[in-house]
């Protein structure tokens, strides 16, 4: 009785794992490949050859921040300062200092106004 038992557990255990072996022989073999890679993509060799990545989208044009800062009022608009992530415009709104500032992005993005 108790060999019968054995049997049938040793049986099973064998189906078991001739099944697992069976199914998961293929999904092994079409995922098997090798990748190098040296350094960080985007600055060496490779699919992404180039230099290293600025801002996204283009740069804001000295015209279009102080026309858009007199969209918002400012009055006697000019540019402070300029770095390539934001660009600040000073001027005067209602007789009191305005300051706007945009991002460094095509269609200068308003980031704050003070």
């Amino acid at each position: 009785m108790f060999a019968n038992i054995i049997k049938t557990v040793a049986v099973t255990t064998m189906i078991g794992l001739g099944a697992a072996a069976a199914t998961a022989t293929p999904a092994a073999a079409g995922s098997v490949g090798i990748n190098i890679q040296i350094g960080a993509p985007g600055y060496g060799p490779g699919p992404y050859w180039g230099p290293k990545p600025g801002p996204k989208g283009g740069v804001c044009q000295n015209y279009k921040a102080v026309q858009k800062a007199h969209w918002y009022g400012v009055k006697k608009a000019y540019i402070t300062k300029k770095t390539p992530y934001k660009v600040v415009v000073k001027g005067w709104k209602n007789g009191y200092p305005r300051k706007v500032v945009f991002a460094n992005n095509w269609n200068c993005p308003v980031l704050a106004v003070y």
